[in-house]
């Protein structure tokens, strides 16, 4: 009977945790606006994600130029935020790598072709829900 009451109070123990740590993760649903810099391009590109999380699921589109772009490979681990995006029929996907803090969610991102890396930084604000 005593291992009965360890083995239950064993599984209560670990349903709690789990629980709580469901409560405290992170949360990037929502729209995102900001901006990316291409390393070695004189320019800043306005850019906006719309994103949906599901557990560490994440999906969403990247609006850019009038256009949307489905955001694939998503996963929300902790603080990490990873996903991928192909803007071009022919480009190449970029690996994009971001960590949440509060509101802003900042990294890099990556794209390879022909051999050749291109890297840029990425720095996205959450946008208030609409009224």
């Amino acid at each position: 009977m005593w291992l009965t009451c360890v083995s239950w109070a064993m599984r209560t123990l670990i349903c709690l945790l789990a629980a709580a740590a469901c409560a405290c993760a992170a949360d990037v649903t929502g729209k995102w606006t900001g901006n990316v810099e291409i390393a070695n391009d004189a320019e800043v590109h306005a850019i906006s994600f719309q994103l949906r999380q599901s557990g560490s699921e994440l999906t969403g589109v990247l609006l850019s130029d009038g256009r949307e772009i489905q955001v694939t490979k998503g996963k929300v681990e902790g603080e990490a935020v990873t996903f991928q995006v192909q803007p071009g029929e022919d480009g190449p996907a970029w690996t994009v790598k971001l960590t949440l803090a509060g509101d802003d969610l900042n990294g890099d991102a990556s794209a390879e072709r022909d051999g050749e890396t291109r890297k840029a930084k990425v720095t996205l604000k959450r946008s208030p829900p609409p009224a």
